[in-house]
């Protein structure tokens, strides 16, 4: 399906990607210093500038969004 909507030229963007505020502000109710509003809107806005890594590195490379999405989750979870 998503090889069929890139085709149709509509970019699709895994939902782990674009729904990560909500994996985002339940981390952040469980931070031993306590809550913080203002440490949740600076990790979210994050988002945007990740969606449009994985798009543009689908466009540039053919590959597909969701594909790219989970080699950058992986790198990422590699060097944590």
């Amino acid at each position: 399906v998503e090889r069929e909507l890139v085709n149709r030229g509509v970019w699709y963007a895994p939902d782990f990607a674009i729904n990560a505020g909500g994996v985002i502000n339940v981390s952040e109710e469980y931070n031993p210093k306590g809550y913080s509003a203002d440490r949740v809107r600076e990790l979210c806005a994050r988002i945007r500038i990740t969606v449009g890594e994985i798009l543009d590195e689908s466009k540039r490379s053919g590959e597909l969004p969701g594909d790219v999405a989970i080699k950058l989750a992986m790198r990422r979870v590699d060097q944590a």
